[in-house]
């Protein structure tokens, strides 16, 4: 069998190598936060691949989140400007409205004074009445 001390310095080299294969790579072999990774196990080329795919997801949300903030501003500024619009658009109509009122009040007045005109020129005095009816009644 081993001695005892045997035991130990076995013991103490396989720990001392377990710690030295822990070591880092001088070259940056395994190191899955280098910018070009490589050497690297299975498990750790899921997790890298994991993490680009969520950082172009990120990427992409963050992109259309921007999109949505900017047709949100887009479409309050179309509100507003179609508010303003209609606003004007009932000023319009009232002040239509009532130029409206106005000109037909003034058809109204031109309209009687054509009529008080045609009446004027077309008028038979009671006289000129007599005369043109004795005139054309045979005489008895």
């Amino acid at each position: 069998m081993l001695s005892k001390n045997k035991i130990i310095f076995l013991g103490f080299m396989s720990m001392a190598s377990l710690l030295y294969a822990y070591e880092p790579s001088v070259y940056g072999a395994g190191d899955i936060n280098s910018a070009s990774p490589y050497g690297l196990t299975k498990t750790e080329k899921a997790v890298l691949e994991n993490k680009k795919t969520l950082q172009m997801l990120y990427n992409r949300m963050t992109e259309q989140q921007r999109k949505i903030d900017g047709l949100t501003t887009v479409i309050e500024g179309q509100n507003r400007e179609i508010l303003e619009l209609k606003e004007q658009l009932e000023t319009q109509q009232t002040q239509t409205s009532s130029s409206m009122d106005d000109n037909s009040t003034y058809s109204l007045l031109l309209e009687m004074g054509q009529t008080v005109d045609q009446i004027n020129n077309t008028y038979v005095t009671k006289d000129e009445l007599k005369k043109a009816l004795a005139g054309s009644r045979p005489s008895v």
